[in-house]
């Protein structure tokens, strides 16, 4: 069987189940409970046992062949590889499934017949998705179990089962491997911090994208994409994600603008589109106004948390209005019925002593503590860990970092095992942890699939607080004040830098008044909350730095603010003769963007003695004050390697921003050589 693409189908009424007609879809749309669900129940029966191997589902239209009838035992055109379909049995059987080649080498392989004459239900007795799972598992090759009464595959109903068990699990890595393998980037795209650039696969004739062969492996997984505008483009962009065709995956895409923050400082969604009622889908979402070099990340993930949310996908992105965004052909295979044609039942592979196929690796699930920003990230600030995962009950486990054994331990009779490092202090850095299962006859497993481990024990440096927009200064101390009138709004934004992708806690005294997130170059802004302070009363703001190994800083050096209420004010005049100091600019690319050294000097005129704000990709990263004929220049702090775009904004008498005027679009570094 191809477990790239196999293929599911459900019976038409009417269709000729060796004599007897299928009635499944009235029977099961007519019953109240049932309608509406039973076709769900049963698709997640079968995306349970994708999510623990390497095999996707596609369900497919079917045309009503007489069952067993066609020329192919898979990929046949007509109907699916898997077929579904019913009538009252009239005996004690609950349904009935044909294994897949070599037991069956004709289209009957992998068919399933359910007994309609059942009273099924959703959730409690007889529960539909168990006893699909069951049949599923047979058309899949799998035998009857005989090692607990929990296994999916335990010959007799005794309830309803929500899950597979480790021997389940164990059976069906050892026919189609597993665990679900990560697509080509390993499951690391998993961040806006390490975001998988896919600017190459952009035709710059088309200007459309595809990247395919892409897979959401675990369920809660999130792969994150970064794009460039193509030079020289001013057009929508379309994103497209495309289940259909390729797997059940339900998948949600949300679309981010570089630098676009919310007002409670993150990430702003531009756009974002889910169907959690359709299994293998395709989603559009559209950008409409794009600037050539902005950058954009995209995100996609299961709907929801079940097996449903994982499953191979295509991602296509187009910046021409024109044209559609490209999508990946189904990998549907046919293969032609057996030239001897052969039906009928069959064992699944013998056992080993507990019950359990031979020879399926070990599954790692995660590490304790795991004190990153999500709880399977595999990142934690703490050197002595536990591993944890499943595998045959009574294995002997064995645990390697790096391809160096760490030890051993003994998967129990559910199939869990945990291995305790606690004894041993590993050093910062990342370890690629894998394991081996060994069986009682000695037999050992091929080594799992790496699970990621990254140690930070540092503790991040504070940020720092730069200044504020929105405040006016007075006096000649250099103290500043805000009132609720400024921005519109009734408060000011202070801006700083941090840790790169670190969680920016801002404090006025001992209360925690919001948190923000530092963009990929560190920068941060945060809008203050208004309505806490006293009239002309002194507040001293702070902030610290959380790292994504959930490591926190010390203190930032206070910003002190005055809460002036009352004050009225507009911005100044527009910004004039924008320029780089000369020094600075390295040269002029194909593209328009300029070449600059890390530091560089902004400088231009304005309104004599106001002030402009500095904002790189909508964040602020500072203020500079115009001398007496309105001259001002800034020096930015470091950047990054890359592309950075640059405006300015004007701020009024009592701070508020003016409108942003006068892009500048910079590289630093060898992006500059290559015109991206």
């Amino acid at each position: 069987m191809n477990p790239q693409a196999i293929t599911l189908s459900f019976m038409p009424d009417g269709t000729n189940m060796a004599g007897h007609s299928s009635n499944l879809i009235s029977t099961f749309n007519n019953d109240p409970y049932l309608a509406g669900r039973w076709e769900q129940a049963i698709l997640q029966a079968a995306q349970t046992w994708a999510e623990q191997t390497n095999i996707n589902f596609i369900v497919v239209s079917d045309n009503g062949t007489p069952m067993g009838g066609g020329s192919n035992q898979e990929g046949d055109p007509g109907f699916g590889d898997i077929r579904i379909g019913g009538y009252n049995f009239g005996t004690s059987t609950i349904a009935w499934s044909y294994q897949p080649p070599p037991v069956n080498n004709t289209s009957l392989a992998g068919d399933i017949e359910i007994n309609t004459g059942v009273p099924f239900n959703i959730g409690s007795t007889y529960d539909m998705f168990t006893v699909a799972a069951h049949e599923i598992g047979h058309a899949l090759g799998l035998g009857e179990s005989s090692s607990s009464t929990s296994s999916i595959m335990y010959p007799v109903y005794t309830g309803t089962k929500y899950r597979l068990s480790p021997d389940d699990i164990a059976g069906i890595q050892s026919i189609y491997g597993g665990p679900r393998a990560y697509d080509v980037y390993g499951g690391t795209n998993n961040s806006m911090s390490t975001a998988a650039n896919i600017d190459s696969l952009i035709n710059p004739t088309s200007l459309t994208g595809l990247a395919n062969n892409l897979d959401i492996a675990r369920p809660g997984q999130s792969e994150y994409f970064a794009v460039d505008v193509p030079a020289g483009v001013n057009a929508p962009m379309t994103v497209q994600v495309q289940s259909q065709g390729l797997s059940l995956l339900s998948p949600k895409v949300s679309v981010y603008e570089a630098g676009l923050l919310s007002a409670l400082g993150l990430p702003l969604t531009l756009a974002s589109a889910s169907n959690p009622t359709q299994d293998g889908t395709t989603l559009d979402v559209t950008i409409p106004n794009t600037v050539a070099g902005q950058t954009y990340y995209i995100q996609v993930q299961g709907v929801n948390t079940t097996a449903i949310g994982t499953g191979n996908y295509a991602l296509g992105v187009s910046f021409n209005p024109s044209v559609a965004p490209p999508v990946e052909a189904s990998p549907i295979i046919t293969y032609a019925n057996g030239a001897i044609p052969q039906t009928g039942g069959g064992s699944a592979q013998q056992g080993n002593a507990n019950g359990g196929l031979m020879g399926a690796p070990p599954n790692i699930l995660g590490i304790s503590p795991d004190t990153g920003f999500s709880s399977t990230d595999g990142i934690t600030n703490v050197n002595r860990i536990k591993i944890s995962g499943l595998a045959p009950a009574g294995e002997t486990i064995t645990i390697y970092g790096n391809n160096m054994e760490f030890g051993t331990t003994t998967a129990d009779v559910n199939g869990n095992w945990t291995f305790n490092n606690t004894g041993v202090a590993l050093s910062d850095g990342s370890y690629s942890i894998t394991a081996t299962a060994t069986d009682s006859a000695g037999s050992v497993s091929p080594i799992s699939l790496p699970f990621g481990v990254t140690i930070d024990t540092q503790t991040p440096a504070a940020p720092t607080i730069n200044g504020a927009v929105g405040a006016v200064q007075f006096g000649n101390d250099g103290e500043i004040g805000w009132a609720p009138s400024l921005l519109g709004s009734s408060s000011p934004i202070i801006y700083g830098n941090a840790a790169p992708f670190s969680q920016v806690t801002i404090d006025q005294g001992s209360q925690i008044v919001g948190t923000t997130t530092a963009d990929p170059s560190g920068h941060w802004n945060f809008t203050l909350p208004s309505g806490e302070l006293l009239p002309y009363s002194l507040t001293n703001i702070t902030a610290t730095a959380t790292d994504v190994a959930g490591s926190t800083s010390g203190n930032s050096q206070p910003l002190t603010l005055w809460y002036l209420p009352g004050i009225e004010g507009n911005a100044s005049q527009s910004i004039a003769n924008l320029s780089l100091a000369a020094g600075s600019v390295l040269g002029t690319n194909t593209d328009g963007s300029i070449s600059v050294t890390p530091t560089t000097t902004i400088s231009g005129t304005t309104t004599a003695f106001s002030e402009v704000a500095i904002l790189e990709d909508g964040v602020v990263i500072g203020v500079a004050a115009t001398n007496w004929a309105g001259q001002w220049s800034f020096n930015t702090p470091s950047l990054t390697q890359g592309r950075h775009r640059l405006t300015i904004a004007d701020v009024g008498s009592l701070g508020q921003l003016g409108a942003t005027v006068g892009m500048l679009n910079l590289v630093v570094g060898s992006q500059a050589d290559k015109g991206d």
